[in-house]
């Protein structure tokens, strides 16, 4: 391995240990080390060296400061709605991705980029109290068309439009798992048009900032057809 990427596996490291301290003690200080990790990460040489194409499950999600210079595309008239969107999914993001240290846990905050097809699919399960009988899991979903545009040196950035989200639950004893189905209750968006830089990707993490000011650190998964360890 080159002292190049050496130091990028450290970085690495580093990013991950941040997150591994603000999962064990939450506070505002491991909040701050998090993203100076992350600020680290981005400025590599070889910060981008893979494609956001692929199955994601989110480590870590905030909120921040728009973005200078939004999208060709954007409604005004619909940014309450999308930040009113925002802010529930920032709200359940950090106890979902809590729950992201085993594999079966993995399904519970997922993205998924497919450059090829155009589409970007976001799934966030949230786990029902086990005394409801309506079911396991209420099964958030916001799906959306993609493509790149151009971006500075060293970034991938996407525009992404969303078309429509949808709510389902899932049946207490499993099933419903992750591919077809039953889509539930599926609400069409106004096409809200947003912006995703990716600042850092390889083959194992990724680190995205949208165009609304949110950072997104996300761990690769494998291909939906793939065979798991």
């Amino acid at each position: 391995m080159t002292a190049e990427g050496s130091s990028t596996e450290q970085a690495k490291v580093g990013l991950l240990s941040a997150l591994a301290e603000l999962k064990t003690a939450p506070s505002p200080g491991a909040k701050r080390a998090v993203l100076s990790a992350t600020s680290q990460l981005e400025a590599r040489d070889d910060a981008v060296s893979a494609s956001a194409d692929g199955r994601w499950a989110l480590l870590f999600s905030t909120q921040g400061a728009p973005e200078v210079g939004q999208p060709a595309g954007t409604i005004p008239l619909v940014q309450p709605l999308i930040d009113a969107t925002y802010a529930t999914f920032f709200r359940i993001a950090p106890a979902l991705a809590g729950a992201q240290q085993d594999g079966a846990a993995e399904r519970f905050n997922e993205q998924r980029v497919s450059l090829a097809a155009g589409v970007i699919e976001n799934r966030v399960r949230v786990p029902l109290p086990s005394g409801l009988p309506i079911g396991s899991a209420l099964e958030i979903r916001v799906d959306g068309l993609v493509a790149p545009i151009d971006a500075g040196a060293g970034e991938e950035q996407l525009r992404v439009e969303f078309t429509e989200c949808a709510f389902r639950l899932l049946p207490k004893g499993g099933g419903g798992g992750g591919g077809g189905g039953a889509r539930g209750l599926v609400v069409p968006l106004p096409r809200p048009v947003g912006s995703l830089r990716t600042t850092f990707c390889d083959a194992t993490l990724r680190v995205s900032r949208g165009g609304r000011g949110g950072v997104f650190v996300l761990k690769r998964l494998p291909d939906a057809g793939s065979k798991r360890a």
